[in-house]
């Protein structure tokens, strides 16, 4: 492997990283179902590459 792509490997896997971390954020925000029923959680994720 290059130095160049070493580089381009290292900013794929910190994008990842990013990207896994705000995932994680997003799900320690969903809690438990509410008891009434009407009001459910969403959770939309966009994954862009």
């Amino acid at each position: 492997m290059s130095g160049v792509e070493a580089e381009d490997a290292k900013k794929e896997v910190a994008e990842c990283e990013k990207e896994i971390g705000t995932i994680k954020a997003l799900l320690r925000g969903l809690g438990p179902a509410p008891e009434d029923e009407s009001e459910s959680n969403e959770f939309k994720v966009a994954f862009l590459k």
